[in-house]
């Protein structure tokens, strides 16, 4: 079942034509409301799917402190809908975030790039999934 493209006052959807590519734009601080409808909207597309991809594009120059602090109720939830995630990708992520994903890259199953361009990730992630069989 086709999912409505994610918008909220932060969060945009990205079009691409890549396949099983969910990609989102942060456009702004998240809030609270932002943070769950991003993650009930994923849960909702990773538990149809066998496998799939996430770009999520943060604006250049925006604020460091973008991302809330991490509600950990839901963490099990959200660990359990990213079982199916292959490949993230993320764009002008904070420092912080950089060096977070790094770190997590190395214990999850998850393939995590950071990148400063959404050209370089769209080429990334189309790169594995051309390399799919």
């Amino acid at each position: 079942m086709p999912h409505d493209p994610l918008h909220t006052a932060h969060v945009t959807h990205i079009a691409t034509e890549i396949p099983d590519l969910q990609a989102f734009r942060i456009i702004g601080p998240l809030t609270g409301e932002d943070v769950s409808a991003l993650s009930q909207h994923v849960q909702g597309i990773f538990e149809q799917v066998e496998r799939g991809d996430m770009l999520i594009a943060f604006e250049p120059g925006g604020d460091p402190h973008i991302i809330p602090a991490y509600n950990g109720e839901g963490a099990q939830d959200d660990a359990m809908a990213l079982k199916n995630l292959r490949n993230l990708a993320v764009v002008n992520a904070p420092d912080h975030v950089h060096a977070l994903l790094d770190a997590i890259d190395k214990v999850v199953p998850v393939a995590i790039r950071s990148f400063h361009s959404e050209a370089e990730a769209l080429a990334w992630l189309q790169s594995s999934h051309s390399g799919r069989g």
